[in-house]
């Protein structure tokens, strides 16, 4: 059995390691990775397809809506939940995100105890990410 892959795209480096430290604290059966922008990520996205992408909306060059719309044109990447991950969703954002292909939109946690139960529910219970629900509070 092969550990599951999240991968991050976001160019703030206090969510990357956010996301690595609570990741290492829940388990040992999970890879992370993180691209800091769109390029970095369609780089990357050449040589593994991850099991969950988290991607920020905010980063420059290309926001996650726009890259989020060109990774969904590609069949590899159909079946792979992202998960539309940005400080100011709104629920216009949200929407534009779910047309745009998101499996589920969050708004960044500030409660760094709360984001790290969602994350628990997101690595431990896959089904999560399979649904037709546009918030995963």
């Amino acid at each position: 059995m092969r550990n599951k892959h999240i991968l991050l795209i976001d160019d703030d480096i206090d969510e990357r390691i956010i996301f690595q430290d609570i990741i290492d604290s829940l388990t040992t059966d999970c890879l992370f990775s993180y691209a800091e922008s769109a390029d970095d990520a369609k780089e990357q996205l050449k040589w593994v397809i991850p099991d969950v992408i988290f991607l920020d909306h905010n980063m420059p060059r290309k926001n996650g809506l726009a890259f989020l719309s060109e990774i969904r044109k590609s069949e590899l990447y159909s079946n792979v939940p992202v998960i539309f991950y940005s400080t100011g969703l709104t629920p216009e954002l949200s929407q534009q995100a779910m047309d745009a292909g998101a499996t589920i939109c969050i708004k960044k946690y500030s409660n760094l105890q709360e984001f790290q139960k969602l994350m628990q529910r997101i690595i431990n219970e896959s089904y999560l990410l399979k649904g037709n629900s546009n918030s995963l509070q």
